[in-house]
């Protein structure tokens, strides 16, 4: 007698389990038995608005890209980007590469749940107006989270933050 029994073990994971058994007098059983491994994907994250200096009512630029160097066939990574007080009227496009998808959308946070190949990555270009705030800086922040069944070897790139750009609330003065 053979049988080969293969278990889900969830999302990227299998149990094994090979078992033989002798029909002859004074035979035993064989069980051999293993676990598969969670896949990996090295997801990684980056934002940039190439800007020192932003006035009240301009529009600001965010490129946010998600990238997934290896791992397996698929990964899901949801990304978020919470505009700060700063910024309103928020709204963003998306680009991906091969065989990636993600969606545009707007409002003032970004998150949506994209879905990476190997070697494939993701262009959000994330839009929003410049108003009066408190702050004389604006920063901003996204994350990628990995969905549930696929590990990342390298969690310490799955945040960015951009360089604070300064606003401008007085007229510039040339010297």
């Amino acid at each position: 007698t053979l049988i080969y029994q293969i278990t889900s073990g969830g999302p990227g994971a299998a149990s094994q389990t090979l078992s033989v058994t002798a029909n002859a007098p004074g035979s035993g059983t064989l069980t051999l038995s293993g676990t598969g491994t969670t896949p990996q994907a090295d997801i990684a994250v980056s934002i940039t608005d190439s800007r020192q200096f932003v006035q009240v009512g301009d529009t600001l630029n965010y490129v946010i890209t998600v990238s997934n160097a290896s791992g397996p066939a698929t990964a899901t990574v949801t990304v978020g980007d919470v505009l700060p007080a700063s910024l309103t009227a928020g709204s963003w496009t998306c680009v991906p590469t091969g065989a990636a998808t993600c969606t545009n959308g707007s409002g003032n946070v970004l998150s949506d749940v994209a879905t990476l190949p190997a070697g494939t990555q993701v262009s959000y270009v994330y839009s929003a107006t410049v108003q009066l705030s408190a702050s004389e800086f604006i920063a901003n922040s996204v994350t990628a989270t990995v969905a549930a069944g696929v590990s990342d070897p390298n969690t310490a790139n799955n945040m960015a933050a951009d360089t604070p750009a300064s606003l401008l609330t007085d007229s510039i003065v040339h010297y």
